[in-house]
């Protein structure tokens, strides 16, 4: 394994990661906007996202995406949902039978509904595998080096490990998962239900009402998700509950 990871997207979260895993490795950050490439690189820091935060000398950016994959053993898709299939058919070629696949992006894909996973098995088919990272995690708040979990999941749990120990952090436990579907659509439908509580707390509704939308709203995602081939229980841990 050599020591290069590719982190495709410059936003909050795909900064956040460049620099959990910067810690460990030579890490080449993607940002589709050319001009805003060039900026970072001269700032070192993300003014926009993560104020106050210095690049250390392990993290470069580019806008070049074949600069940023290449000879990196790890590829994370750090780009919104919506950019999700334009990035992997635009980075498809350049990717190879070796390359680990992390998807770090929240959601389904509007009209196909596929999840993240799903699209890059479906447009990269030269790759190592695929997986899922994802859990209760505000970018600002692991920037801040704030305690926090995630989980990562792939069926081929030797690769799920091999994420966790890259990303696992003193302040950023890593637990690993063998249910994708479970974690991936854990981690998209559980903020429909955060949104409503939003809204019931702006309505000024009390405890009583978010506690009957948290669980029965819990109760409909468990529903939803094993009828998607998800497991229960995966819906109780850190991408659900």
């Amino acid at each position: 394994m050599n020591n290069k990871v590719a982190v495709l997207g410059a936003g909050s979260w795909g900064n956040t990661l460049a620099l959990v895993l910067a810690n460990k490795f030579n890490v080449t950050m993607w940002e589709f906007d050319a001009s805003l490439a060039q900026l970072l690189t001269k700032e070192r820091e993300n003014k926009r996202f993560l104020s106050g935060i210095l690049f250390p000398e392990t993290l470069t950016v580019t806008n070049n995406l074949e600069e940023a994959i290449k000879d990196a053993f790890m590829v994370v898709f750090a780009v919104p949902s919506f950019a999700i299939r334009s990035t992997a058919k635009n980075a498809a070629k350049l990717i190879n039978s070796e390359q680990i696949l992390v998807t770090v992006t929240k959601g389904l894909e509007d009209k196909t509904f596929l999840r993240m996973s799903q699209i890059l098995d479906e447009v990269i088919p030269e790759k190592k595998g695929v997986v899922a990272l994802s859990g209760p995690t505000h970018a600002e708040e692991v920037s801040k080096k704030m305690p926090s979990t995630i989980v990562a999941a792939c069926p081929n749990l030797e690769l799920a490990e091999i994420v966790q120990r890259s990303f696992m952090t003193d302040y950023l436990r890593v637990y690993t998962n063998e249910d994708i579907a479970g974690v991936e659509l854990g981690g998209a439908i559980k903020n429909i239900i955060a949104v409503i509580a939003g809204i019931s707390d702006g309505m000024g509704m009390g405890d009583n009402t978010k506690a009957a939308l948290m669980t029965r709203g819990m109760a409909e995602i468990i529903r939803l998700g094993k009828k998607a081939g998800a497991k229960e229980k995966t819906f109780s841990g850190l991408t659900g509950m």
